[in-house]
């Protein structure tokens, strides 16, 4: 989830919104000249993307959406792993019969 996050978050705004800003700045024209209309258009649009993808994740996120991809990734049981070893360190080991709660694991 953090990676797609810090995707939505940073992606949109490098591939769109900065190099938009970036031609308005260099450019001597009005700010609404007819010629800046595909520059602004691109600028909203990598904002919008930016906005669909941040709230998709939020969603994701609320609906308890955790490392799943059809299949389980391999970064996904090192998290596990960690997980149990550090509260293995904490609590001392587990009883026979325990499971991990996998939601509260991102």
């Amino acid at each position: 989830m953090r990676l797609l996050l810090q995707g939505i978050v940073n992606a949109a705004p490098l591939a769109y919104v900065f190099p938009a800003l970036c031609v308005l700045k260099l450019q001597n024209e009005r700010l609404l000249s007819v010629k800046n209309i595909p520059t602004i258009v691109t600028g909203v649009f990598g904002l919008f993307v930016a906005v669909v993808g941040f709230i998709m994740v939020i969603v994701e996120i609320a609906n308890g959406v955790t490392c799943s991809h059809g299949a389980e990734m391999s970064y996904c049981r090192d998290a596990q792993d960690v997980y149990a070893n550090e509260t293995a360190a904490v609590l001392g080991p587990p009883p026979e019969d325990a499971t991990l709660p996998t939601d509260l694991i991102m």
